[in-house]
């Protein structure tokens, strides 16, 4: 009788030990999810051959099980990195599969499609257009409408045109999220930095330069924390120029040079030129 209860009390263990938890999605989502948020830490690096190989990775995974949003990221992203390297029409390529799969199977992901041509006309400083296209629509969630408005007060800012609604409503985001701890935030911190910096730069339009450096200081840690140093070079660089705007000439110089070491680390020519421009105009003749 003893070692019948003995048997028995084994077996019911062995049943408690062999019950899993019920997972809340399939590991192929895990490791597709997974794999697409280190293809973006690589573009953002610059480490474009890795990133390639870990979007078209993810890619594959998410058509494995018809993930459509999923299969979108990853094309944007290879969209992205193609023309980062110079190859439009590769990058046309992406964008066209991007439009059958929005067109075709899922309408509803329409602003994925969108904030890559907001990327697009950002690389090629067609502000008219972007603050054109910039605008909310219901099926967009909280960090894409983020994203949007990122753009259209960067645009509307270059364009002198402000639009106190769209400002107002991208401070309400940023505010929802900034209740959260940095762990429970459901946006990406790199797009939370772009939006900081998005209110930083219209602020400095406006020779606003004490508001532009409160949003900018936010920009920088969230940059700086998260490890997006492109970003962080035009942080530093804006708030070079914000003191600058101040008067604070030592302080704006030091920020400058700065800026370019982390855009000659990015090997961001075009940056590297502008900063030689601005120090120039600040001390004719040459740093001594």
């Amino acid at each position: 009788m003893k070692s019948s209860l003995i048997l028995l009390l084994i077996i019911l263990l062995l049943g408690a030990c062999s019950t899993l938890p019920k997972p809340e999605q399939p590991q192929a989502k895990v490791n597709a999810d997974n794999t697409l948020k280190l293809a973006q830490d690589y573009e953002l690096t610059g480490r474009y051959a890795n990133s390639i190989d870990s979007y078209t990775f993810a890619q594959e995974i998410y058509q494995s099980f018809a993930d459509t949003e999923g299969e979108l990221h990853a094309l944007s992203g290879l969209a992205r990195i193609e023309l980062a390297q110079g190859a439009p029409e590769a990058a046309q390529e992406y964008r066209a599969q991007m439009q059958d799969l929005v067109d075709l199977v899922e309408p509803e992901l329409a602003p994925i499609l969108l904030l890559y041509d907001l990327h697009v006309l950002h690389r090629q400083k067609d502000y008219h257009q972007m603050s054109h296209l910039a605008e909310l629509s219901k099926a967009m969630s909280p960090s894409q409408k983020m994203q949007v408005l990122s753009y259209a007060v960067q645009a509307d800012a270059y364009l002198q045109n402000e639009d106190h609604g769209k400002i107002s409503e991208l401070k309400k985001l940023i505010r929802k999220q900034a209740k959260k701890p940095l762990r429970k935030r459901l946006i990406n911190p790199q797009i939370i930095a772009e939006a900081y910096y998005s209110l930083a730069y219209n602020y400095f339009t406006h020779s606003d330069y004490k508001n532009c450096l409160i949003y900018l200081e936010q920009s920088s840690r969230l940059d700086y924390l998260y490890g997006n140093f492109a970003s962080l070079g035009y942080s530093t660089w804006l708030e070079g120029k914000a003191r600058a705007g101040l008067g604070d000439n030592v302080s704006a110089i030091s920020l400058l040079l700065k800026a370019r070491q982390i855009f000659q680390s990015a090997s961001n020519l075009e940056m590297i030129n502008q900063v030689d421009s601005d120090l120039e105009a600040l001390n004719p003749g040459g740093l001594k």
